[in-house]
């Protein structure tokens, strides 16, 4: 009798530590499925160290993509509101410049911008929210204020004309 028991014990206990290894096993191929599932898909799986992980240099960001999109078809117009000494030392060559102190001094910008969205960039992305409400109050109702600066821009394949002692 005791024999028995002890068997029984012995059978229960193995099937019950045969079932916990197929759990184990289970959910270790889960999460190795889990982990090389991108692979398979075609994506890289990678470790990210830094939060803040830049862009690559050369893609374009989605929305200024649109806008290139609306300033070729004529929708948009692209404005700079850097200073002069700013646009002559580098600008884009879709820009226009209608510089932030001009507007702060009232000027209202000569522009056929009816039905044209108005993009605004300066040097780092600061000066443009300045410059939009400035804008918005003359009567322009349709303006954006890019949060990407000149450099990050030309960074993004956006053509720049540069003095040739400035192109580094």
């Amino acid at each position: 009798m005791k024999i028995r028991l002890f068997h029984s014990i012995q059978s229960q206990l193995a099937q019950q530590v045969s079932n916990y290894n197929l759990l184990a096993f289970m959910g270790i191929f889960a999460v190795l499925s889990l982990l090389a599932l991108p692979l398979l898909q075609g994506a890289e799986v990678t470790a990210k160290s830094n939060s803040h992980e830049k862009k690559a240099e050369t893609e374009i960001a989605p929305h200024i993509a649109k806008m290139l999109k609306e300033i070729e078809t004529g929708k948009a117009i692209l404005l700079d509101v850097r200073e002069q000494e700013e646009w002559d030392a580098g600008h884009l060559e879709l820009a226009d410049l209608v510089p932030l102190s001009k507007l702060k001094e009232g000027y209202k910008p000569k522009l056929e911008t009816s039905k044209k969205r108005i993009y605004l960039h300066c040097r780092s992305g600061n000066r443009v929210n300045t410059a939009k409400p400035l804008l918005q109050k003359k009567g322009f109702k349709d303006v954006v204020a890019l949060k990407e600066g000149f450099n990050q821009l030309r960074a993004m394949g956006l053509k720049a004309t540069v003095p040739s002692n400035k192109q580094q």
